[in-house]
């Protein structure tokens, strides 16, 4: 999402990474769970430092704040970092071709 449509909706883009030890299986079941969740934009397993992280959009930060305390309620899970972006300086979905 640029600055510009950030700013319009009044959106805050925060990224919630779950910690390391949650284990393949809890990843999955919360996959499953973080799938109904419409404000999850993005989830991934990645390799490295950070190995699942989501991309989360919510109007303000109370949503964002009702939605993290929503995911470690029905999760259970115990390592919770969120992020947010500050400035959107490049996205795009264009492929250089």
């Amino acid at each position: 999402m640029d600055s510009v449509t950030q700013f319009a909706l009044g959106a805050a883009v925060g990224t919630a990474v779950l910690g390391r030890r949650i284990g393949l299986r809890r990843a999955a079941l919360s996959g499953g769970l973080l799938g109904t969740m419409p404000e999850v934009l993005e989830f991934h397993r990645m390799a490295g430092e950070v190995d699942y992280p989501l991309k989360v959009l919510a109007t303000d930060m109370k949503t964002f704040d009702a939605f993290y305390k929503h995911l470690i309620e029905t999760t259970g899970l115990t390592e919770v970092t969120s992020r947010f972006s500050m400035e959107t300086i490049k996205e795009t979905t264009a492929l250089p071709i």
